[in-house]
């Protein structure tokens, strides 16, 4: 039907959840047609079946691109999702935040161009941080942290170039999330790698905007 695009697919935190649940079955391997996940889940959040088309073509497209690092030991070593060697979706962890002063976190934040989120926070926190990681991807003996983002940022195509994504990334404090994720993927490796390092194994996080 005309009018049913990515741009017009519904959004929202709903729709967020159901997108994610598409990708989680097919990374975990539970569905092997991309098409039955789309129903499967729209049908579990209450959506307009009448989406699947555009529901199936964004899961499509974004498994099928390819992902090339720009920097570290991913260089040269593109993948897409549909074909990766190694896949931990939806992997939980917990930091400790005990003697962690939120102060000094953001300073060294900002030294590295980061923004500082905790300025005016109070300096110092105490438990633990739990959350997940959509998905950790290992490919040719590099190791990436993935996350999917069905943010509407508007009706054209100009509105999800980089200077668009960069401002969602801004905006939403991405930044601070993956380098959460990064010291979580840190943590997992260090105990589960044989000969692990930092700098060998880890390609970076991709933030894969859907729409």
């Amino acid at each position: 039907e005309s009018g049913r695009d990515a741009f017009t697919f519904p959004a929202g935190r709903r729709v967020g959840n159901c997108l994610h649940r598409i990708f989680e079955r097919l990374d975990r391997g539970e569905e092997e047609s991309v098409e039955a996940a789309c129903r499967e889940s729209l049908a579990r959040y209450r959506i307009d079946a009448q989406w699947v088309d555009v529901a199936q073509t964004l899961v499509m497209n974004t498994r099928a691109t390819c992902l090339a690092a720009t920097e570290g030991p991913g260089v040269g070593k593109g993948f897409c999702l549909e074909k990766v060697e190694r896949a931990v979706p939806e992997m939980e962890f917990h930091l400790p935040l005990e003697g962690l002063d939120q102060c000094r976190l953001g300073e060294a934040l900002a030294d590295h161009g980061y923004d500082n989120p905790f300025a005016g926070s109070p300096s110092n926190v105490e438990g633990y941080l739990r959350g997940f990681i959509d998905l950790v991807a290992g490919h040719d003996g590099v190791w990436y942290v993935l996350d999917y983002k069905s943010n509407w940022l508007g009706n054209r195509v100009a509105d999800y170039r980089p200077d668009g994504l960069s401002k969602a990334m801004r905006d939403h404090r991405y930044p601070l999330q993956y380098l959460l994720y990064l010291v979580a993927l840190n943590r997992y490796l260090s105990v589960r790698l044989p000969g692990y390092d930092y700098d060998q194994h880890v390609g970076g996080a991709f933030y894969l905007f859907l729409r």
